[in-house]
């Protein structure tokens, strides 16, 4: 199955109940009500969206090339939305590389169903693309505790801390860079 195929299909399937699908373009409100939820957008740079925006920016982001998007099912629950993006096409320092993002619902946090989704996503940048990825990056605002937990349980190493690379209610705030290579 080439990398094209998997667009156009159920991208990966199965850690414990958690599986990563297709965006449905008619499931926009789901997804939106992730990234527009209160205790998400506090760190999202994209809170501003509206509904209408970013239906349309589902049928565009599933055209990209540079872009994988996955929406996250708990069994047959419908809890978040994750993505590759920003995939490089010219090996740089570290090979092909490309960062993740990862958003649940709040009920769905707290549970090690990001933990499974980012496994898949990492599984499949390493190992379904192709070519592969051979270095992931992350961007975490240095206050969001609970996503630079995960990301170092994961395996990701600090890179660089950057005073001001990320936004909190419109503020500037320390963000961390991490990576984590193919081995």
């Amino acid at each position: 199955m080439t990398t094209a195929d998997l667009k156009s299909e159920f991208l990966v399937e199965g850690l414990g109940n958690v599986s990563l699908r297709k965006p449905i373009p008619e499931q926009a409100e789901l997804a939106f009500g992730i990234i527009s939820n209160e205790t998400n957008m506090r760190f999202f740079m994209v809170s501003n969206w509206t509904l209408d925006e970013y239906r349309k920016f589902i049928p565009k982001v599933m055209k990209d090339r540079k872009r994988y998007p996955f929406w996250i099912y708990a069994g047959e629950t419908f809890v978040g939305i994750c993505q590759i993006w920003k995939i490089s096409n010219k090996p740089k320092k570290y090979g092909r590389n490309a960062y993740i993002f990862c958003a649940l619902s709040p009920e769905y946090q707290k549970m090690g169903t990001a933990r499974a989704a980012l496994k898949l996503m990492i599984e499949f940048a390493f190992n379904e693309l192709n070519p592969p990825i051979d270095t992931i990056r992350v961007h975490i605002i240095e206050e969001n505790r609970p996503s630079l937990n995960l990301a170092f349980g994961l395996g990701f190493k600090k890179t660089i801390r950057h005073k001001s690379a990320g936004l909190v209610d419109g503020q500037k705030v320390p963000a961390i860079y991490a990576i984590l290579r193919r081995t």
